[in-house]
């Protein structure tokens, strides 16, 4: 016990290198002076435990940029030249994601891209029916355009559109006006710092993936880990966010989403997904029921 209460004078710089360490050894002393040695080591061991599940809740959150035109990609917060990405947000989460960070995972995804599907899902609902309608339509756009020249009664120069097309002209306007159409389309998650993940942890990415892309947010995964790809595999999550959503490196996300920004393509493989999946798996995660009435009133108003 001498060399222990020696050792209290070091609890100052312990605490200043690490304030978890600091006190997993301030709890093992105080509970071995006034208890016992054996009640001290447990005690320690259970509270160690705690420290390590706060660290995987409350690590490291940060959203990446930049360095100009470079592959480049760091914390923004840590160097003044990084820039995000145009209409690309790249997120990273350091720790594993798994049943006691699910949670804080899903969380952190909302308030670092600006945009939470909770709050912003009954606006976007009007949008994205008409989205659909405007990918359901546009291969028959020029088809439907009637010009009728010199009609009886008529301007004999004028020309009269198909109301249907007018109606896809206001649909494909309502989506250049949309919040989430102009500014983020796409999240990069960086899952380098992913360690392991367990059920709830997929269960957690799908679901995210579900709700942004009900809001036409495209969601990428990159530097993910081989063993954590077989448990996506194994695990069915393909069906939402598929394979070819997967990156190697940052750099390659960020190039795949500017050339589909550039070919100004809609996002709608992953909401088609995750449509089918609700439809297999029977259940009503929140969103499922409503991609479905969304199709259904959709494709009646396209027949």
């Amino acid at each position: 016990m001498t060399s222990t209460f020696m050792k209290f004078k070091d609890l100052k710089k312990l605490w200043k290198v690490s304030i978890c360490d600091a006190l997993i050894w301030l709890v093992v002393f105080l509970a071995t002076c006034f208890i016992d040695i054996p009640f001290g080591l447990v005690t320690g061991f259970g509270f160690s435990l705690l420290t390590i599940v706060y660290r995987s809740q409350y690590g490291g959150r940060t959203t990446l940029g930049r360095a100009g035109t470079t592959g480049i990609y760091s914390e923004l917060k840590r160097f003044d030249k990084l820039e995000e990405v145009d209409r690309i947000k790249i997120i990273r989460f350091d720790g594993p994601v798994y049943f006691a960070s699910a949670e804080s995972f899903q969380n952190t995804i909302y308030r670092l891209s600006g945009l939470d599907p909770s709050k912003t899902k009954h606006h976007h609902r009007h949008h994205h029916k008409h989205l659909i309608i405007h990918c359901c339509n546009k291969s028959r756009k020029q088809a439907d355009d009637v010009t009728l020249e010199g009609s009886p009664g008529g301007d004999p120069t004028g020309s009269v559109t198909d109301p249907q097309v007018q109606a896809d002209a206001e649909t494909e306007q309502t989506a250049q006006n949309s919040p989430t159409a102009n500014d983020l389309r796409f999240i990069i998650l960086d899952a380098s710092s992913w360690l392991f993940i367990d059920t709830v942890g997929i269960r957690a990415i799908t679901n995210v993936v579900k709700q942004y892309a009900f809001l036409g947010v495209e969601v990428f995964i990159a530097n993910c880990r081989l063993s954590l790809l077989r448990h996506f595999e194994t695990s069915g999550a393909y069906a939402v966010l598929p394979a070819d959503h997967f990156f190697v490196t940052l750099h390659d996300a960020v190039l795949v989403a500017q050339d589909y920004l550039a070919s100004n393509r809609p996002v709608v493989s992953s909401l088609v997904s995750a449509v089918e999946v609700s439809d297999k798996n029977g259940k009503n995660d929140g969103c499922g029921s409503d991609f479905e009435e969304i199709f259904e009133d959709s494709v009646l108003e396209v027949l």
